[in-house]
């Protein structure tokens, strides 16, 4: 930016082009930093600092990095599809990213976008999808399903589904970001009396279970076939 520019002119532009991009956070604060230099108050040595690094940051070349971003996510059925993937996976996880859940729940809500792609802002799109959790999510929902439609599973012992039976009727295609995850649609044929207060809705036939949270069912006792 060049230094011939008044104080005024320089948020101006910067506001325009923060807001552009999409980034509200940055927007609001500059819109606050305007107030103030209108009202006759110098920035502070912070605010001076910040408006510094996001003239940097919102350059013309970062500019154009993210036209070329938008192009991209646009033509990719793939970085859609992981964002889609990521929105699944916050909005089953909450809190984080609640925000964008919001924002793209209203966006598709209002009839002026009907027909219309929604694009995240780059930075949410890399914060969302390249993280530890969401990875982890991916990996187990990549997994095949340790258990079939119809298979008898138990709870493991020291869980909170312990001594109960249950007949898997599907996976629902959930997971948290953590191994053993992989959550099911489950119907219980047997609960002890010790375990039912244990968890909510614990007296529902109907229940969703954890994969770590069971093992396959094994009839006890030795069985012995042979004629007596």
């Amino acid at each position: 930016m060049s230094n011939e520019k008044t104080m005024g002119e320089r948020l101006q532009e910067l506001l325009k082009r923060v807001t552009d991009v999409g980034d509200s956070f940055k927007a609001n604060m500059l819109r606050s930093f305007n107030e103030q230099y209108k009202n006759g108050r110098i920035l502070s040595p912070r605010q001076t600092e910040l408006l510094n690094e996001w003239e940097e940051l919102f350059s013309d070349d970062r500019l154009q990095a993210l036209v070329q971003y938008k192009d991209e996510y646009a033509q990719s059925e793939e970085m859609q599809n992981l964002f889609k993937l990521a929105l699944q996976y916050y909005k089953d996880n909450p809190p984080y990213f609640g925000g964008v859940l919001s924002q793209y729940r209203d966006w598709y809500e209002d009839d002026e976008n009907e027909g219309k792609l929604y694009i995240p802002a780059h930075q949410t799109f890399i914060k969302m999808t390249q993280n530890r959790h969401f990875d982890s999510y991916k990996k187990e929902l990549l997994t095949l399903p340790k258990y079939s439609p119809g298979e008898l599973v138990e709870g493991r012992q020291g869980k909170s589904l312990s001594g109960n039976l249950y007949m898997i009727v599907q996976p629902t295609g959930r997971a948290r970001g953590a191994r053993g995850s992989k959550e099911y649609l489950s119907l219980r044929l047997v609960q002890p009396q010790y375990s039912r207060g244990w968890r909510k809705g614990a007296n529902n036939l109907i229940q969703y279970v954890e994969e770590g949270y069971v093992k396959k069912f094994k009839m006890k006792g030795k069985q012995d076939n042979e004629l007596q």
